[in-house]
């Protein structure tokens, strides 16, 4: 299949434009989505495919022509996503299962294996430390209530009605818990269907419990107040032993970053870092030459210092480029930065030339940020309770959603803050989509903080 962006030039308006059209190919057959937008043929690029800057409004244009095609691509998605979902229940409803694994079914079955055993065994295959944890609550809460399970071949429907009563007498709807419990049971029984030590059957799993809404957003109000609090207490510098400061200046380094989760802003490192100074794109009209007037013109275009990052999400392992405006944290990486080496980390969390298991790493990472949040509340808990009315605990993970949130409503678009903030996207939109320049992720970083910086404070925009 190939999906691409054209010009449909069978269909001319009388001011000589043809319409831009999403164009699918597939084993011989093509189909055409039409986007709305009209574009002469001269102002076409066919190589980018995309509106050439010849036309006033290419940059609305190609915007709306990037949507249709996620839409287009993530439709294509769901189709194939159904497809295949449709087409294993088959195979599952008609025991479609090769004569190996139905065999090393037989044995676990005839083995008297228990569903504790399997928990264990379902315990060694994960190797991610917080996904194991997860599994330890799991086999902890079955343990207390069912001690070690009944045998594999007597898990049936009757068994999981029993679960399903027991999860909703211990927990409330829409509780995280119970959903925890529930999801972590159904991967232990797809677990045991996957690798042949239980019969293949649709009808063994619990159903899905729908979780509240956690309620991780901060408003514009109270972003300013975060925000007033530093900037204000900031003019002289601070120093990094003063822990109210500290925990304000990680919490607006985090939004600066584009929302990096606490354990990827933990992991960076002062070398990391590289301060480079972005021209934005040059937009004339095709006259540019080597001498002369008019290569003047380059000198005047708009520049902005930024400080550019290469990392990645540890959770998904999604690579991630952090492009911050320098100049509002620039107040924060001097005190940061000040006296220490290129590989000292970042942030204080992790100690420089020490060896770190995965337990005693992320023991460290909890209560180092766990002390934070506690002064962060302590800082902007009554700040924020006088500018908006608010009482809210603020934790490091509201300033991933406050920066998505933030942005959005700056008009930028959804697969844009899709792409900084290092979320998963279809292969699709993968593959399609043009990838976010630089100058684009430094505009939007300028944007944010001329939104949230109070005007008089130190680093002013």
């Amino acid at each position: 299949m190939r999906i691409s962006k054209e010009l449909f030039r069978d269909d001319v308006s009388d001011d000589d434009c043809s319409p831009v059209v999403i164009r699918i190919f597939h084993r011989g057959m093509v189909r055409r989505v039409a986007t709305g937008v009209w574009c002469r043929g001269c102002d076409w690029n066919p190589c980018s495919e995309s509106v050439a800057c010849g036309d006033a409004d290419h940059s609305y244009k190609n915007c709306v022509i990037d949507d249709y095609m996620r839409r287009v691509a993530g439709r294509i998605q769901d189709w194939i996503d159904d497809y295949l979902s449709g087409c294993l229940s088959r195979m599952a409803d008609r025991d479609f299962i090769v004569e190996r694994e139905a065999q090393a079914a037989f044995v676990a079955l005839d083995s008297g294996m228990r569903f504790m055993d399997l928990i264990e065994k379902k315990m060694e295959s994960v190797r991610v430390l917080n996904t194991r944890r997860g599994y330890e609550t799991f086999r902890r809460y079955f343990r207390s209530r069912y001690g070690e399970g009944p045998s594999l071949r007597d898990i049936d429907k009757e068994f999981l009605n029993d679960v399903a009563a027991v999860l909703e007498s211990d927990y409330p709807p829409g509780s995280s818990m119970r959903h925890h419990i529930g999801s972590r049971f159904n991967s232990v029984l797809s677990f045991a269907m996957d690798n042949g030590l239980m019969p293949v059957s649709s009808a063994l799993r619990l159903p899905k419990y729908r979780v509240r809404h956690a309620g991780r957003n901060l408003s514009e109000e109270e972003l300013r107040a975060i925000f007033r609090i530093f900037y204000v207490r900031a003019v002289d510098g601070f120093d990094i032993t003063d822990f109210p400061m500290m925990s304000l200046a990680v919490f607006i380094l985090d939004m600066a970053f584009q929302g990096l989760a606490p354990v990827d802003l933990a992991s960076l490192r002062i070398g990391d870092l590289r301060l480079q100074t972005l021209y934005a794109p040059f937009k004339g009209d095709g006259k540019l030459k080597i001498f002369g007037e008019e290569n003047n013109g380059m000198r005047k275009r708009e520049s902005m210092r930024v400080v550019e990052v290469e990392t990645f999400r540890r959770k998904t392992g999604g690579h991630v480029s952090v492009v911050a405006f320098h100049e509002p944290i620039r107040v924060i990486l001097d005190a940061l930065c000040a006296g220490r080496d290129q590989d000292d980390f970042l942030i204080p969390c992790f100690r420089k030339g020490e060896s770190y298991t995965p337990e005693r790493r992320q023991n460290r990472l909890a209560n180092y940020f766990n002390r934070m949040t506690g002064a962060l509340n302590a800082v902007v808990g009554e700040a924020i309770s006088a500018y908006c009315g608010s009482t809210k605990r603020v934790t490091y993970y509201y300033a991933r959603h406050a920066y998505c949130n933030t942005i959005d409503s700056l008009d930028v678009p959804r697969f844009v803050i899709q792409t900084l903030v290092g979320h998963k996207s279809t292969v699709l939109e993968k593959s399609y989509l043009r990838p976010i320049s630089p100058w684009e992720q430094a505009c939007v970083s300028r944007d944010m903080f001329r939104l949230l910086m109070p005007p008089d404070a130190v680093g002013g925009l």
